[in-house]
């Protein structure tokens, strides 16, 4: 259990401000403070060490101890931030910097934890407790094999039992259940010691190893010793196994599950949840968990993830989830093993992968934690139209990446975009040499083409003329505008790409169909394509065209005996009725099956009738039948799905607290009936008709906005994340929230959007979301440029516009947003007094309508720079 306590002061202690040193002050709470901390009361231990640092703010060690306490209670940006003082005023000790890469290391960040090992190794080269955290990182990060190695090494320079965990982590990346089990049951049984996870991974072992009774007497073992996390997950581990006979026991495992989730900040209890739910039947419910609250930089919530969308038939989003993981651990085969029928699917992902060249495991990782962001803001360059900008960012990415894998998606990709652009020059030619007329429709308006640019195109209409920039044309339109030119086949090609990609294959696959009539080569292309989007290897033979879609041969024979494709399988029509009216097959009869069941597998019932998961998904992302929430100041409604619309409803009222707390308990005054709204759509099609619609052309380009003038926020699903599209509507509703409470501000782009992505830094604690205000998705991108020193300077992000750099140049955008927030962070955040007050000065003159540059409040900006950036490097 995590004990809370206020937050309030806690980073708000001055280094630079505070008057002479009270040493013996300062060292009596301090005393207190270690009392606490060898008691395991961490809370009090904090707020002793409060005391001490107020009297003392010179006191590394009560930094340190403090960070320690953070990390305890797993408040990992907490823990960061003392940590990394406690090092600059305390460097010759180096259980500071092994505290801080512990804490990386529990929050999944493994290259942040190689680069503070590596700089430990150099300072002390024979410390067995630094080479044995670095060889952790590298296990982690994807050198398994190496880590494993360094390990040895590390115990036999220093013989700490601690390092053992390392045996314990390996072991299980392995997939090599007896070594794991051996390991564990021999730290175990050293006298004195005490490592609760041993009790906890001997169990998972025992439990992989089919070992159920063995299991059963080791999770025994571990409630004697505590009956806390560990005792209550291996419990969990073993009765939600179905094939543990006597001790498998759903009940009872989902009642622990309910328990454990009160308590779910750590990724080892995330990922024992969210495989329990897949055992007892229930992808659903893992993959919803994992995708909205667990770590996508860690290998075991990247395999269930991946697992639970190959069981829902998801593949193409399987493929990529367990690329993912297979790059972060080449043992990924071994873990295969542990879902029935998965071996098949994995080893054709496994077949794929490159690891990338030796030694890189921090490029691996920082690939993996950016891959998301970066893919999907080239593809949204393509649902734009930007075609030629999206094909030049694909190829500066095949450059970029490491992975076999990847670099022959990003080919076959960039063919097809070549290709659009290609038909996308065509067309404008065609327009501007006025040889024939282009007539098309935008919103309730019917068009006719005089010219075109890359960019933008002139029309005439009923009620006059101007320009719109292409991407407010829906895709078929697009299309059909963009075969009135004189196309090639290669050109047709990639329409219909464009087509099938935008969810029309009715209108896409006749394109492609006529494009192979004239170029049968193409159909090379057409295969690698499909494949690539189905997630699945490419057919012998390819695929075939059969009731207008493209199936392989087996499909086909399988849809001639007129089976349907139901959760992932084969079956009857017959079946599938059965199934919606709620029976399931016992005995060889059909049977009607307890409701409770049909819900936690992800059934719902609508008018009448059972439906999966996938049926309810289908339904309702149809706008007209979306989901709606409503809160207490909030209607949602979303297409996306049911699970994200309560997370959302969750959320956004943690994050209204949250915003009226930054803005000092002010909140938006609307009339009592009144509420803002929020619009999550899932697919880009879905959001430009209402950008079309209500005239936003301007944010065709963005993920998300908000509007001084209305109470509606709106966002779309960019980048296919959950968790993402969870912070984009978080983000625009931080901006709807500032200009309700300060209508008269004009607020200069990195701070309106500094202090919006501020909102996108929660986390879940099983019970509900909470802010630490650290944005996961804007982290990597920061830390990283300004590790390298390619960060855009302050000057630069204090001038530039967002929705410029959106619309010109996605790279820069994507850099230029991370830094807006780690500059509003830092200078929320910074123990600077004199900093924090100067930056609350600032804000209060913008809120007012000011328009002050920053450096009236910083007269030494040069410094603020420094500042700022030696800040975000150790975080």
């Amino acid at each position: 259990m995590r004990a809370r306590i206020t937050l309030a002061s806690v980073l708000l202690i001055s280094l630079a401000t505070l008057p002479a040193r009270a040493e013996s002050a300062g060292e009596g709470a301090f005393q207190e403070g270690e009392r606490r901390f060898a008691s395991n009361d961490y809370a009090g231990a904090i707020e002793a060490f409060n005391r001490a640092l107020s009297a003392d703010n010179g006191l590394g060690k009560g930094w340190g101890r403090r960070g320690q306490c953070w990390r305890y209670l797993c408040y990992d940006a907490e823990a960061i931030h003392d940590l990394a003082l406690a090092i600059k005023l305390d460097p010759e000790n180096p259980e500071w910097r092994f505290q801080k890469a512990k804490t990386f290391l529990d929050g999944d960040r493994p290259q942040e934890a190689l680069e503070l090992m590596g700089e430990a190794m150099k300072k002390w080269p024979n410390d067995g407790e630094a080479l044995g955290l670095h060889a952790r990182a590298i296990a982690m990060a994807g050198d398994v094999d190496a880590g494993l190695a360094e390990t040895d090494r590390a115990f036999q320079m220093c013989g700490k039992n601690q390092l053992k965990v390392n045996y314990d982590i390996i072991q299980r990346l392995k997939g090599d259940w007896a070594a794991a089990e051996k390991d564990n049951a021999a730290t175990i049984a050293i006298p004195g010691l005490k490592l609760f996870g041993s009790y906890l991974f001997r169990v998972i072992a025992l439990v992989e190893l089919k070992r159920y009774d063995d299991a059963a007497a080791a999770v025994s073992a571990a409630g004697r010793v505590s009956n806390g996390a560990p005792w209550m997950i291996g419990r969990v581990y073993l009765e939600s196994t179905p094939d543990a006979g006597k001790h498998f026991n759903r009940g009872q495992a989902l009642a622990d599950i309910r328990l454990l989730a009160t308590d779910s900040t750590q990724t080892i209890t995330t990922t024992s949840m969210a495989r329990a739910y897949f055992l007892l039947g229930s992808p659903g419910e893992c993959l919803d968990l994992l995708e909205s609250k667990g770590p996508r930089n860690s290998f075991e919530v990247l395999f269930w993830m991946g697992a639970a969308q190959w069981k829902l038939g998801m593949f193409a989003e399987a493929r990529a989830t367990l690329s993912d993981a297979r790059r972060l651990n080449p043992y990924f085969l071994n873990h295969a093993d542990r879902v029935e029928g998965l071996k098949d699917f994995a080893t054709s992902v496994d077949a794929r992968q490159g690891r990338g060249p030796a030694g890189e495991s921090g490029a691996r990782t920082l690939e993996v934690a950016t891959w998301n962001m970066r893919a999907g803001e080239i593809e949204n360059l393509v649902r734009q139209y930007r075609f030629k900008e999206a094909a030049d960012a694909y190829g500066r990415e095949l450059d970029r990446t490491a992975f076999t894998a990847r670099k022959a998606e990003i080919e076959s990709r960039a063919f097809e975009v070549k290709a659009m652009a290609a038909a996308l020059k065509r067309l404008i030619d065609a327009v501007n040499a006025k040889t024939q007329k282009f007539a098309t429709a935008a919103g309730n308006s019917d068009l006719e083409l005089v010219a075109a640019g890359t960019a933008e195109f002139e029309f005439t209409a009923a009620g006059g003329s101007g320009k719109f920039p292409w991407a407010c044309l829906g895709a078929e339109a697009f299309c059909r505008l963009a075969l009135a030119a004189p196309v090639t086949s290669e050109e047709r090609f990639g329409l219909g790409c464009l087509a099938l990609d935008s969810g029309l294959p009715a209108v896409g696959i006749p394109i492609l169909e006529e494009a192979l009539k004239k170029q049968p080569a193409l159909r090379k292309s057409l295969n690698a394509g499909i494949a690539r989007r189905r997630g699945i290897m490419e057919p012998k033979g390819g695929y075939v065209l059969f009731r207008g879609n493209y199936v392989t041969p087996e499909d086909k024979k399988n849809i001639e005996k007129n089976l349907v494709l139901y959760e992932g399988r084969w079956i009857t029509a017959q079946e599938r009725d059965n199934r919606s009216k709620g029976l399931v097959l016992a005995g060889g009869k059909w049977v009607p099956a307890q409701e409770a069941e049909l819900q936690a597998r992800g059934f719902r019932k609508r008018d009448g009738k059972w439906l999966s998961r996938e049926e309810i998904d289908a339904l309702c992302s149809d706008w007209s039948n979306a989901w709606t929430e409503q809160t207490a100041h909030y209607v949602i409604k979303t297409n996306v799905g049911e699970s994200f619309a309560k997370d959302l409803a969750a959320l956004i009222e943690v994050d209204y607290a949250a915003l009226r707390e930054f803005y000092g308990g002010r909140e938006p005054s609307l009339p009592k009936s009144e509420k803002m709204t929020l619009y999550a759509y899932r697919s880009y099609e879905d959001y430009r008709k209402y950008c079309v619609d209500n005239n936003a052309q301007d944010c065709l380009n963005a993920a998300g906005f908000a509007r001084s003038n209305s109470t509606t926020v709106v966002g779309w699903n960019k980048v296919g994340s959950t968790k993402t599209l969870l912070q984009t509507m978080a983000h625009e509703a931080a901006h709807l929230y500032y200009y309700q409470v300060c209508p008269g501000s004009r607020a200069p782009s990195w701070l309106a959007e500094g202090m919006a992505t501020y909102f996108e830094g929660f986390r879940w604690t099983g019970k509900a979301f909470t802010y630490n205000f650290v944005s996961d998705i804007r982290l990597p991108f920061v830390r990283d440029a300004m590790k390298k020193g390619t960060h855009l300077p302050l000057a630069t992000v204090l001038e530039s516009d967002a929705l410029t750099l959106i619309n010109k140049d996605h790279e820069t955008a994507l850099l230029y947003y991370a830094e807006c927030w780690s500059l509003n962070y830092f200078l929320s955040k910074t123990t600077n007094a004199a900093w924090r007050q100067a930056y609350t000065e600032y804000r209060k003159g913008v809120e007012a309508g000011k328009t002050d540059p920053l450096s009236k409040y910083f007269p030494d900006m040069t410094g603020l720079e420094k500042g700022w950036i030696e800040f975000v490097k150790e975080m």
